[in-house]
């Protein structure tokens, strides 16, 4: 019976390593990474050369008009598969409903925005008494143009990838730019884009709101 038991344990730790060493020399990106992209990020960007521009009163204004971004987020997916292939989307569920938040907090900001460049609760009724319109309509000028499109253009790709020494290759085809990569930092369940090097396809633009932190999903 001793013997048994000692077989036992025996294979049992030889399975343990067995599975150990597997998992150890194994590709800790493959499987599906979530990051938040926050909305007032993106807009920071696309406006920071006006607002540096602006006087007193306009800067004002625009801090109103970017609260109507605060807790609105984008869910990027990242997907990377055991044949090196990858891919990498917008969530448009959650995309879409970030927009319609976005387009609900204006109807304060708006008003909020012409308060904090002087215009007095009166003055602006009475703006919009002799334009003959509401607020909704001053929302709808505002955002006419906004839109998940427009503010995730450039984000999105697929095809294969190659991940080494920190560096994550994304192309297409059979070959790769040794110019062109993303230098990223895994660490158990987190996965970090710090830099774009070059230019990589999916990832125009984003240099002002890196480091970028994935979760595994």
């Amino acid at each position: 019976m001793k013997n048994v038991k000692r077989i036992t344990a025996v294979v049992l730790l030889l399975i343990m390593a067995v599975s150990i060493c597997a998992c150890s020399g194994g590709n800790p990106l493959v499987g599906k990474w979530n990051y938040n992209l926050a909305f007032n990020d993106v807009v920071n960007n696309y406006v920071k050369d006006s607002i540096n521009a602006a006087d007193q009163s306009q800067k004002a204004m625009y801090e109103e008009l970017f609260k109507a971004f605060d807790d609105c987020y984008i869910t990027l997916t990242m997907e990377f598969n055991k044949d090196n292939t990858f891919s990498f989307a917008f969530d448009k569920e959650s995309a879409d409903q970030a927009v319609a938040k976005v387009k609900e907090n204006m109807k304060t900001a708006i008003p909020n925005a012409y308060k904090a460049m002087g215009l007095s609760d009166e003055a602006f009724n009475s703006y919009l008494k002799s334009q003959n319109k509401t607020v909704d309509d001053l929302v709808n000028e505002f955002t006419r143009e906004f839109s998940v499109e427009q503010l995730t253009d450039g984000v999105g790709a697929s095809g294969n990838y190659e991940y080494k020494d920190n560096k994550l290759f994304l192309y297409k085809g059979d070959s790769k730019d040794e110019a062109n990569y993303l230098e990223v930092e895994v660490k158990g369940n987190e996965f970090s884009i710090n830099k774009v090097a070059g230019t990589v396809e999916g990832f125009k633009n984003v240099d002002s709101i890196l480091p970028v932190k994935f979760t595994k999903a």
